[in-house]
């Protein structure tokens, strides 16, 4: 679990630094987003961070993601992770979200195929 952990906190910081690049290495080309505002496959997602990057409409450098619970259930080469998670800055908290990841492990390396988050209003 100790390499799923680490490509996951990869994966978390990437997004929120817009590396789409190690995004593309990390998540599956099935990979998709679900939201409340729908679902969004792997290549307008990257086409959204790269613009609002390029806007200066992105994270802050100072932001990160932690996870305030999490469940791992783990089924040969699948696992399933579902937890509640923030993103934060320094002092604050910007945003706590519900969320389900699927993934999958694939050639002795982990890739996301799923995320599902919801807003978390607690």
């Amino acid at each position: 679990m100790k390499q799923l952990s680490e490509i996951r906190s990869n994966w978390h910081n990437s997004f929120l630094r817009g590396d789409v690049e190690i995004l593309k290495d990390i998540e599956m080309p099935s990979f998709k987003a679900v939201n409340e505002l729908g679902i969004e496959c792997r290549d307008a997602r990257y086409s959204t961070i790269n613009k609002r990057v390029s806007d200066g409409r992105w994270f802050k450098s100072s932001v990160y993601a932690s996870d305030v619970s999490l469940d791992i259930l783990e089924l040969g080469d699948t696992c399933i992770i579902t937890g509640l998670g923030e993103i934060r800055s320094k002092d604050s908290t910007i945003r706590r979200i519900f969320f389900s990841e699927i993934w999958i492990k694939i050639n002795e390396g982990w890739k996301i195929n799923q995320i599902h988050t919801s807003n978390a209003n607690i």
